[in-house]
């Protein structure tokens, strides 16, 4: 027969029991302050969303939440070099989103099933008159797999341009930009990267670079009207992947410093001397579907591809949306208003590695029941 710790035993459950009463102690004071506090109680009570915004505020207002959280994130970091769930810490601090970076199971079940819809909207597009043009945009992960800590996986590497067969065998106009981002790479050592360090999304240097590649690969589009890119200031720009590092500056360093980027400006060039700059004809302006990596101001995509095409290019970019949300909402609103002959849809190529059919977290599918 095992010998019984009754002391340890009893112990245990008082300290069991006296949490339990320094827990209520604090409950309660906070609970009759929120209820007394809040507005409709019994309204939101119906509706089951009362107890959610008591467990919100009793979340966020518990001791020593943020202390805890910050050892903990110390503890990852140091031990195991990891940040937040979001991100991939690399060399020479460099983090990378973990959305270019986990690959979904039945992979090729997941890039069949975004084909279909990129070419039922070419499709689409092509009914109403329109030209669609893609511009897969490269795994930074791809581009830059030197600053990461393993190996990048074959299937990531070999991803793009398998994207681009798969385009080209439909009969869907593309822009392969990897292997000019990687020719640049190779001649500009020195020279501004082509991606922010610590940031999920290109540099004005990618950006422009991807204007220029557009222009070249499809000079039809290149009209006759001037504009001119100048940087306007240099700025400390936070990177959105430091957000997902939450160790102490200490420990941190300079893994969550700003990165200095240039901030450009494109304006029209007009010729008042010249009559056919006041009477001239107007050329059709092409439109710009895409992500943040188009609406982001500091990447200047938009301006530089306008000085690169040499015309007008109006803007129908969303952030935080994704390609096939700015698409979507283009067809159904703005299409019908636009004149344009063609259509240029910035693709983020990291999206083809989520699947469409994302299984909910519990909290999420209870919250869908009422």
């Amino acid at each position: 027969m095992y010998p019984v710790m009754k002391n340890a035993s009893r112990w245990n459950g008082y300290l069991f029991c006296g949490l339990l009463a320094l827990m209520m102690i604090y409950s309660i004071p906070q609970l009759v302050t929120f209820a007394s506090n809040e507005e409709e109680t019994l309204s939101l009570y119906l509706d089951g969303q009362l107890s959610r915004k008591f467990e919100q505020k009793f979340d966020g207002d518990l001791p020593f939440k943020r202390s805890s959280i910050s050892f903990w994130s110390d503890i990852r970091y140091v031990f195991f070099n990891e940040g937040e769930s979001g991100v991939v810490v690399g060399r020479d601090d460099w983090l990378y989103s973990n959305e270019e970076l986990l690959i979904p199971n039945k992979l090729d079940e997941v890039l069949s099933g975004h084909l279909k819809k990129i070419k039922t909207i070419n499709d689409d597009l092509k009914a109403a008159g329109r030209d669609l043009i893609i511009v897969p945009v490269p795994l930074k992960a791809a581009i830059y797999p030197e600053h990461l800590k393993r190996p990048l996986d074959i299937r990531l590497a070999g991803l793009y341009q398998k994207f681009m067969r798969d385009l080209k065998s439909s009969n869907i106009k593309v822009v392969p930009l990897d292997s000019t981002f990687n020719d640049y790479k190779a001649s500009h050592k020195s020279g501004a990267p082509l991606y922010l360090s610590r940031d999920t999304h290109w540099s004005p240097a990618g950006a422009s670079l991807a204007a220029q590649t557009i222009a070249t690969m499809y000079p039809d589009l290149v009209a006759g009207k001037s504009y001119q890119s100048a940087t306007r200031e240099i700025t400390n720009y936070q990177g959105d992947l430091t957000n997902f590092v939450q160790a102490s500056s200490w420990l941190a360093g300079s893994i969550r410093a700003p990165e200095e980027v240039p901030v450009y400006e494109t304006v029209p060039i007009v010729d008042t001397t010249s009559p056919d700059a006041l009477f001239g004809d107007v050329e059709q302006s092409i439109d710009l579907v895409g992500t943040s990596y188009s609406e982001i101001d500091a990447w200047n995509f938009h301006g530089f591809l306008q000085q690169s095409l040499a015309r007008d290019v109006t803007s129908f970019s969303l952030k935080e949306k994704g390609p096939f949300v700015s698409m979507s909402q283009y067809m159904e609103s703005d299409l019908a208003e636009s004149d344009s002959a063609s259509v240029i849809w910035e693709f983020p190529v990291r999206v083809l590695l989520m699947p469409d059919d994302r299984i909910e977290s519990w909290q999420q599918a209870l919250r869908n029941q009422f």
